[in-house]
């Protein structure tokens, strides 16, 4: 099962309208993988709502790797190491119920 297919119906279709609409970004850095598009999608969206920065704005980290792996993005921002402006809120607070389209 995909990432994507893990998502419950109509959060789905909210969360892939709005990377239509604003995953520029993650399409660019995804190259042509959009499955990985969206999934750093939704990471970057729960990075932006918790602590106001994008996942590209922090130190590198290897989300491929952890996609490849079939981490949920959820365990993909448990595992990135802290830094100072990341909060434990950011990292236990996400959920699909809580992005806010």
């Amino acid at each position: 099962m995909s990432f994507i297919e893990t998502i419950p119906g109509h959060v789905r279709d909210a969360v892939l309208a709005s990377f239509e609409a604003d995953g520029a970004e993650q399409r660019e850095y995804a190259g042509d993988d959009r499955e990985f598009a969206v999934w750093l999608y939704v990471i970057d969206r729960s990075c932006r709502r918790r602590i106001g920065v994008s996942i590209f704005d922090l130190a590198d980290f290897c989300w491929r790797d952890h996609f490849d792996d079939g981490a949920t993005p959820k365990k993909a921002l448990s595992a990135r190491p802290r830094c100072g402006t990341v909060s434990s809120e950011h990292h236990h607070a996400y959920s699909y119920g809580m992005i806010r389209i």
